[in-house]
C-alpha cells in the first residue's frame, strides 16, 4: 500500500514540471505595423512581431504551434493577446485576406499577420475643382483606446503609406508626435504615445489630360511606319497607282467642281 502511494506522490510531483516543459518559451518584442492606403481609400494592413527564443527546441516548438493555429486570429489571440489586428479590429477585417507567416529575418524571427479592411480607412472631407481632401477614419485605431485617449505602447511603430500623389496636411494633433516623409507620402508613429485624436488629413490633387508633343506624336509616327514599313509602303504604291488609273476622271471632276461654284459675274460684266 506504501509502495502505491509513493507512486502516485512521486506522479504528482513530476507533473507540474511535465506541464512547464509543455509551456512555449518566447518573448515578444518590437511590433510594427504597415497601413497602405490605395487611391479609393482601401487599407492592407501588415503587423510584424519580433520573437526571440533561447533553443533551437523553443523555436522548433512555436512553429508546430503556428502550424496547428493556422490563420485563425481568435485562436492566435487566445494563445497569446498580443497576437490580433491592431488595426481597426476583428469586426472590421475581411476575414478572406488573412495570412499568418513565421518567418527568419537574419537573426530576428518574425510572426507576420496580413489582412484588409472591410470598410475604407479614409473618407472625403470636401472636394473641389481639382483637390480632394480626405481624412482618416478614428475606428481604425480603436483597438489602442484606453480610457478617454488613443495609447500607442512603447516597442508599438506605426507607418501609414498614403498614394503616391497625396500631401499631407500637418495641421492635426496627431503631428505633435508623428513623423512626416514626404516622397514617398507616409506618416510614421512610435509609443509611447498618448493622444485624443490619431486621424489626420491629407489631399490629392486632380491631374490634367496631358498636352500631345508634337516631337513625341511624330517619332511614334515615325516608328510604326518602320515597323510595319511592308505594309505602309504597300499601301503607297497602291494608291498611286489608283491616282494614276483615275487621274483623267479627277481632272474633268475637279474642272467640274471649279466651273460649277466660280463666280464668272464680274468677268462678263467687264466683257460687256
Amino acid at each position: 500500500m506504501r509502495a502505491l502511494a509513493a507512486v502516485f506522490l512521486s506522479a504528482f510531483l513530476i507533473m507540474p514540471f511535465a506541464i512547464s516543459a509543455s509551456v512555449l518559451r518566447y518573448s515578444v518584442g518590437d511590433h510594427y505595423i504597415s497601413v497602405n492606403l490605395d487611391e479609393e481609400g482601401n487599407a492592407k494592413i501588415t503587423e510584424r512581431f519580433y520573437l526571440a527564443f533561447k533553443t533551437q527546441e523553443d523555436i522548433d516548438a512555436f512553429t508546430a504551434k503556428k502550424t496547428l493555429l493556422g490563420n485563425d486570429i481568435s485562436e492566435w489571440r487566445k494563445f497569446d493577446p498580443n497576437f490580433t489586428f491592431h488595426i481597426g479590429g476583428e469586426s472590421y477585417v475581411k476575414k478572406e485576406s488573412v495570412s499568418v507567416f513565421l518567418n527568419k529575418e537574419q537573426q530576428d524571427h518574425v510572426l507576420e499577420i496580413y489582412y484588409e479592411l472591410k470598410n475604407k480607412a479614409v473618407g472625403i472631407v470636401s472636394e473641389e475643382s481639382r483637390i480632394i481632401t480626405y481624412k482618416t477614419s478614428n475606428w481604425i485605431f480603436n483597438p489602442f483606446i484606453k480610457g478617454a485617449d488613443y495609447v500607442i505602447p512603447e516597442g508599438t511603430f506605426i507607418t501609414i503609406n498614403l498614394p503616391r500623389d497625396a500631401e499631407i496636411i500637418e495641421s492635426d494633433e496627431i503631428f505633435k508626435y508623428a513623423l512626416v516623409e514626404k516622397s514617398p507620402p507616409k506618416v510614421k508613429l512610435q509609443g509611447l504615445i498618448s493622444t485624443g485624436n490619431l486621424s489626420f488629413r491629407y489631399v490629392v490633387i486632380k491631374g490634367i489630360a496631358p498636352q500631345i508633343s508634337v516631337s513625341i506624336f511624330v517619332k511614334g509616327l515615325a516608328d510604326i511606319i518602320k515597323e510595319n514599313a511592308y505594309i505602309f509602303g504597300s499601301f503607297v504604291i497602291a494608291l498611286l497607282v489608283i491616282s494614276y488609273l483615275l487621274k483623267d476622271k479627277i481632272s474633268n471632276s475637279l474642272i467640274g467642281f471649279l466651273v460649277k461654284y466660280t463666280d464668272f459675274s464680274t468677268d462678263e460684266a467687264e466683257q460687256d
